[in-house]
């Protein structure tokens, strides 16, 4: 990830304290997987879709301020 703030393995687990975009490379992952943000200022969750692996994606937060994005099988 292109971000201080990220957990990888099976899952993703990135912050994005102000928001915006983050480059996530996913090469190592086979398959697609299942995107979700966390809104922590209001404590939503949106669904992102699925993403594919086996390259480096860029994920756009669907929502101003701070952000969780979750990606996982």
């Amino acid at each position: 990830c292109s971000s201080n703030y990220c957990l990888a393995g099976t899952e993703y687990l990135v912050l994005l304290p102000t928001g915006g975009s983050v480059n996530v490379n996913l090469s190592v992952v086979s398959g697609t997987r299942t995107v979700e943000w966390f809104n922590p200022a209001d404590g939503t969750t949106t669904a992102g879709g699925t993403v594919a692996g086996g390259s480096t994606v860029v994920f756009t937060a669907p929502f101003s301020g701070m952000a969780v994005l979750f990606i996982h099988p």
